[in-house]
């Protein structure tokens, strides 16, 4: 069942980026193929290489099962919400207009380490959370819901492409991708002169939306446009989401 499950992801991730199942890829060039080639024609090496650590890394989450334990009832689960112009929901592949501004609301249904990372039309990584200068910020309680960035007037900006948010949920911290913040946090983008080049499809790593079935959030609201249910595929196995805009150039 789990092989299953994980085959109908890397299949969907694939259809959507364009690769195909014979090129001799690693799994998380294969699901991230769009953004990384972008990012590493934009970028020096060094960041290239951080960006492949982090999309093998996002894609590693769906594959690795710890130990169950009696706590291991349900699946990991989060409402994740999409924000535009004016904190308005906003759903999968809706287009923007040049400069709008970005958010992402996130309500965990249990107890969850969370960490989120936004990348923009031209392939630059921005940790989302955990907040720069924010201590504690993990675990978040469960049912309560977390806005990033928590300030309005510091809204992720996507650029004129595609822009991902990609979003995992894990019940403990999770090392590598705190490692990963924190170099993406000391490694300021270094785009090459001329023009940069444009993510122009999605990539989504994770299951779909399953909008408000059978899962434990701790509120039975009805859900706007744009909000979107998410959960893991079995017990013990990391949530990891994937949300993406569309922004038309100015």
């Amino acid at each position: 069942m789990r092989g299953a499950v994980l085959g109908a992801i890397l299949a969907a991730g694939v259809a959507l980026s364009g690769a195909t199942c014979g090129d001799a890829l690693e799994v998380a060039s294969l699901v991230a193929n769009d953004w990384l080639e972008v990012t590493c024609q934009n970028n020096p090496k060094d960041y290239c290489e951080s960006a492949r650590t982090l999309s093998l890394s996002l894609s590693q989450r769906l594959r690795e099962q710890r130990e169950l334990t009696v706590r291991d009832v349900e699946p990991l689960a989060a409402d994740v919400t999409l924000l535009g112009p004016r904190g308005a929901a906003v759903d999968d592949g809706a287009e923007l207009a040049a400069g709008d501004a970005v958010r992402v609301a996130f309500r965990p249904g249990q107890r969850s380490f969370v960490y989120a990372f936004g990348v923009d039309a031209t392939g630059v990584v921005t940790p989302l959370f955990p907040p720069v200068g924010v201590a504690g910020a993990n675990p978040v309680p469960a049912a309560e819901t977390r806005v990033v960035p928590a300030v309005e007037g510091e809204a992720w900006s996507i650029g004129s492409g595609v822009g991902h948010v990609y979003l995992v949920v894990a019940d403990g911290p999770r090392e590598a991708l705190e490692g990963i913040r924190v170099g993406f946090l000391t490694r300021p983008r270094s785009a090459g002169p001329g023009q940069p080049a444009r993510v122009g499809k999605p990539t989504v790593i994770g299951p779909p939306a399953i909008r408000g079935r059978d899962v434990p959030t701790g509120s039975a609201s009805e859900f706007a446009p744009g909000a979107g249910r998410y959960k893991a595929p079995e017990p013990g196995v990391d949530l990891v989401v994937t949300r993406w805009l569309r922004v038309r150039g100015g």
